[in-house]
């Protein structure tokens, strides 16, 4: 959601307004947030079906801890 504010002198916030609508995201339990925005605030992550993408999902992947450790050897 996307709203204009303003605040001379008082906090004035506009009408809330839908930035997208992603297609395909899937559903999420109330009270869960599984979505994030990168620190630059120009991207947003989120789980999106399968069917969606039209691409097949991989069957599993790796997280790399301490990886930049692994760039001094």
């Amino acid at each position: 959601m996307s709203v204009a504010v303003s605040g001379t002198a008082v906090f004035q916030s506009g009408i809330p307004k839908a930035l997208f609508r992603p297609k395909g995201v899937l559903p999420q339990p109330l009270g869960t947030v599984y979505w994030d925005v990168s620190s630059d605030g120009k991207k947003f992550a989120f789980p999106v079906s399968q069917s969606a993408s039209g691409a097949a999902l991989p069957p599993r992947f790796t997280v790399v801890l301490n990886w930049p450790s692994l760039l001094k050897k």
